[in-house]
């Protein structure tokens, strides 16, 4: 039985791989969609949320040894004049990245799962949520 397991495994591999393919090559359109949907507006708004979050929130005061009005300065126009969303977060991120703190990073949105909306069913929020 064993051999049998092994030898059905064998004949199936190639079945199996080729829908890891064609699941990848989903995801990947569905990421490539997600990107294309996203504004250098949306992302420049994003810019200006980090840039006033870590002004005033930022743990290290002296922001680890970077110039950080001038690190505001460089980046900010980088960003506004990317070419499509996925150039300005690669922008963001290196602004960000300029700050040697490895727990300050930016994820793009098209990584992050889209909102969940609240779906009710019989009076019941899904997720055990109460309101």
């Amino acid at each position: 039985t064993f051999l049998a397991f092994a030898i059905a495994a064998f004949l199936l591999y190639p079945v199996f791989e080729i829908a890891a393919q064609d699941e990848q090559t989903q995801f990947d359109e569905e990421i490539r969609q997600r990107i294309a949907e996203i504004s250098i507006d949306e992302v420049a708004a994003d810019f200006d949320a980090i840039v006033n979050a870590i002004s005033e929130r930022y743990v290290d005061s002296g922001y680890g040894g970077a110039d950080w009005e001038s690190l505001v300065s460089e980046y900010r126009p980088q960003v506004a004049s990317s070419e499509n969303a996925e150039e300005a977060y690669e922008h963001l991120s290196e602004f960000i990245s300029e700050l040697g703190y490895p727990l300050t990073y930016v994820v793009p949105p098209w990584f992050k799962p889209p909102p969940v909306e609240e779906v009710e069913e019989e009076g019941e929020p899904l997720c055990g949520l109460g309101s």
